[in-house]
């Protein structure tokens, strides 16, 4: 089996390649010897010619199925391409309808239950945790301040070992205070480098200079971690104020900040090529 499927696959160049020697071989020989159409010279020349021959139809024949081939393949590889597109922004559309849900929860509990407590100096924050890359995901938030409610641009991941979200992970719940960055930011930028595992530049990046933080980790129904959520603010007294507050959102009596957790989760590892 593996002999002819060699020769299907260089029979061609063989032939031409006997050609090569046969042809000038019997040219040589007839120059030398009285021309006879049948002595040893002209028949080695025409059977070299007629190996060529077949060699090359072969060859060519291969050739064109190869290149038809070829291009059967690019228009496969094209219409895969295109379907590989629109299933991303298909996947794309339902984790951006996931996050829009969650920010609309996140603005009920603030206007029903939060009022007083969420201002345009607060905000919260739902982060889900890949255990694949030992991150977490922003995948909802909501302050009535509009510039703090916008998804961060240039943090996809947050990693479990920085910051409060990695603190609350850890330890099931955390209230963090920092100094205040509009005073003393360079106090604040070394309290987050060599507390929180922080980089510089990240420091730089950080769009709402919170200075207290009070996160809780999420359980789903398994007491299984799934997720972070983040109450965050500018100023240090009234998250704090509120903590038993705090805490009863936290608990997700209605297991809505769960489910959507365990979904978007569920989502994302059936297909890890979105990650």
């Amino acid at each position: 089996m593996k002999v002819i499927n060699f020769f299907k696959v260089y029979g061609s160049l063989i032939l031409i390649a006997i050609s090569a020697v046969l042809i000038p071989f019997g040219i040589n020989l007839s120059t030398k010897v009285k021309l006879d159409l049948l002595s040893l010279g002209p028949i080695l020349t025409l059977f070299g010619l007629v190996l060529f021959i077949a060699g090359s139809i072969t060859n060519y024949r291969r050739t064109k199925n190869y290149e038809e081939n070829k291009n059967k393949l690019n228009e496969k590889n094209t219409e895969l391409e295109t379907i590989s597109s629109q299933n991303k922004k298909m996947y794309g559309d339902i984790f951006s309808n996931l996050y829009e849900i969650l920010q609309i929860y996140l603005a009920n509990i603030v206007a029903n239950e939060l009022n007083d407590i969420i201002t345009t100096k607060e905000r919260i924050t739902i982060y889900a945790h890949d255990k694949t890359i030992d991150s977490f995901r922003q995948i909802g938030r909501y302050s009535p301040h509009p510039k703090f409610t916008r998804r961060s641009s240039s943090r996809k991941y947050y990693p479990e070992d920085q910051g409060s979200i990695g603190v609350a992970w850890k330890n099931g719940e955390c209230e963090i205070t920092l100094f205040d960055p509009a005073k003393e930011f360079e106090k604040y930028k070394d309290q987050l480098i060599e507390d929180y595992n922080f980089k510089e530049e990240t420091v730089h990046k950080i769009t709402m200079p919170s200075r207290l933080f009070i996160g809780y980790a999420i359980e789903n129904n398994k007491k299984n971690k799934v997720g972070v959520i983040l109450f965050e603010s500018t100023q240090l007294n009234r998250l704090k104020k509120n903590k038993n507050k705090l805490n009863e959102i936290a608990a997700d009596k209605h297991n809505v900040i769960q489910t959507i957790l365990e979904k978007e989760n569920a989502l994302r590892n059936m297909l890890p090529s979105y990650n």
